[in-house]
């Protein structure tokens, strides 16, 4: 499955001018938010990792790193990043969401449905 996302989400961190296209692999991109999730990654990564993506570019494309190329970059990474931290925050299969008020709430709620 990993082999998958990261062959899904190629085009997209290639070329980010196709970010139209991103709707296509939102699927590969919140199994990558969850799985992040098990990692132990939080808020402060993501930006971390945004920050560190547009400075490497930066010193890799030299004067080809023009504000068009850092604007698309920054929106694609964006676009990825929430997918991936939306993603992160929805609870696994079996688990009660972590707004649903825990173990308590569902008791509540199953013994107003009795």
């Amino acid at each position: 499955m990993l082999g998958d996302d990261r062959r899904d989400l190629g085009p997209v961190f290639l070329e980010p001018t196709k970010l139209q296209t991103f709707g296509t692999i939102i699927p590969a991109v919140q199994n990558l938010g969850r799985r992040h999730r098990g990692y132990g990654v939080t808020a402060k990564h993501y930006e971390a990792v945004g920050a560190a993506l547009l400075w490497t570019l930066e010193q890799g494309l030299g004067s080809a790193f023009t504000p068009q190329v850092k604007d698309a970059w920054m929106t694609t990474y964006t676009a990825v990043a929430d997918v991936m931290r939306g993603a992160s925050k929805e609870p696994k299969y079996g688990e009660l969401s972590p707004t649903s008020g825990g173990p308590e709430a569902a008791r509540s709620m199953s013994t107003r449905s009795a």
